[in-house]
């Protein structure tokens, strides 16, 4: 996600929690680690066009409530106190990954559900609460399978 939706603050907590500035990335990405010059934003694009021939993946829920936590810093009055990432901000920051950042002609898909509960595959991954297809597009994914394609499955109907 862009500066748009993960704050300045909240991306140098994380760059120096992670080490960043002591990794390659910092060679080789420097404006992944400046928050005014793309961020954290940077680093999946980086890594696409870096490894041209890897395939990639993002699984999530449209309002993952446990990563909002997360990206709450700097959406309270201070970063040292975090707020809650808005549900809107989230799926944004979500549909900007997979529209902009990881156009489709890279090797980098994103499987997103419409729902805030937190990682995909701690259901089956057949689990009609993931949209029954995680399994079968996890194997499109190691497999090169060239109908591998990014999902989005709509919430269930009440």
């Amino acid at each position: 996600m862009s500066n748009m939706w993960l704050k300045s603050c909240f991306q140098d907590l994380v760059i120096d929690a992670f080490g960043f500035r002591d990794t390659p990335l910092a060679e080789e990405c420097p404006d992944c680690l400046n928050p005014e010059a793309g961020g954290l934003g940077g680093i999946i694009p980086f890594l696409t066009a870096r490894y041209p021939d890897a395939r990639m993946a993002l699984t999530s829920t449209t309002a993952d409530r446990t990563i909002r936590g997360f990206y709450g810093y700097g959406y309270y009055r201070t970063c040292d106190f975090p707020g809650v990432m808005p549900p809107a901000d989230f799926e944004a920051g979500l549909v900007e990954i997979r529209d902009v950042l990881t156009p489709g002609d890279t090797a980098f898909r994103t499987y997103i559900v419409e729902d805030d509960f937190h990682t995909l595959t701690s259901h089956r991954l057949d689990d009609p609460r993931t949209g029954g297809g995680l399994g079968a597009w996890l194997t499109q994914q190691v497999t090169d399978d060239p109908a591998w394609t990014d999902v989005w499955v709509p919430a269930p109907a009440p």
